[in-house]
């Protein structure tokens, strides 16, 4: 039975080994022209290639693989992170907003300064609208940031995008600030 499909097989593709055949003659014909040293050393110059290719293959998927666990533990930190200054944001039903400073330009932009260690963080405040934005800063001092705008303006965004950086622990952010009493 396995050898009927094995006919069949050889015949229906026959055509493309007899193609193959005659293109792999020339190579053939030079490989028996070769002395046993010569041959000798082919083989072991063709496995030492495909050795050093299958090493290459087993590194960078293990280097893949570590990437990829670094990657996805930064990912759970920052979800970590993101659900405690969430879980704060949610518990600030008791402050009113006569507790807060009145809101500056300057002094948000000291602020963004000190906290975030960026110095071109984009601020502007007009028409009681406030919109951050800032390029490579820590996640972690990026939640900071926004703890200390709850704390002392009594901001909460009405938008906010964070995304990753390309450096490990880095993100860009812009956040907006509705019906901002300003000074």
């Amino acid at each position: 039975m396995e050898t009927k499909i094995i006919e069949k097989l050889f015949n229906k593709y026959r055509p493309q080994i007899d193609a193959l055949i005659l293109r792999l003659q020339p190579l053939k014909d030079y490989w028996v022209k070769l002395s046993g040293r010569d041959q000798q050393i082919l083989i072991g110059a063709g496995a030492l290639v495909a050795l050093m290719f299958i090493v290459l293959i087993i590194s960078s998927a293990l280097q893949f693989n570590t990437n990829l666990q670094n990657d996805r533990s930064i990912l759970v930190e920052q979800k970590i992170d993101s659900e405690i200054i969430a879980n704060q944001y949610k518990d600030l039903s008791d402050t009113t907003p006569n507790d807060f400073s009145t809101v500056n330009s300057d002094r948000i932009k000291g602020d963004a300064t000190q906290i975030l260690d960026v110095k071109d963080a984009e601020i502007i405040l007009a028409d009681n609208n406030l919109n951050i934005t800032a390029k490579n800063a820590k996640f972690d001092k990026i939640m900071q940031f926004l703890d200390q705008l709850r704390k002392s303006y009594g901001l909460f965004p009405s938008t906010l995008t964070i995304t990753r950086a390309s450096q490990p622990g880095y993100a860009n952010f812009k956040v907006g600030f509705t019906n901002v009493e300003q000074q």
